[in-house]
């Protein structure tokens, strides 16, 4: 064999590693007040080989608003995709994935 069969195998194999799993810790303690802004930090933590960084899905349940989000110093863009319907099915299309989200009548995605 030579020297470009070995990169293609290798290619082709690592085509098959298995994505990273990412996971979040919220690190809200429930302890404001109504009315009041609060700030928390998300932290992601990913398992498995290296990949892609995750982007995260907020739902903001009815009477909370949703404000800003940062990384570094630096404003996120982010995407009000709309409010869960009072009436099943409580769905929404996520505009990254294409996947059906479900959440709680009312609630923002």
């Amino acid at each position: 064999m030579n020297k470009l069969s070995f990169i293609f195998i290798g290619l082709l194999i690592s085509g098959l590693s298995l994505a990273q799993v990412p996971s979040t810790i919220p690190a809200a303690d429930g302890q404001d007040f109504p009315g009041t802004q609060i700030c928390t930090d998300v932290e992601f933590q990913n398992t498995g080989s290296p990949g892609y960084g995750p982007y995260l899905q907020l739902t903001v349940p009815v009477g909370l608003n949703y404000s800003t989000t940062e990384l570094f110093g630096l404003t996120v863009p982010t995407t009000f995709v709309g409010t869960f319907p009072l009436t099943p099915p409580h769905e929404l299309i996520d505009p990254v994935t294409g996947q059906t989200v479900t959440g709680n009548p009312g609630d923002s995605f």
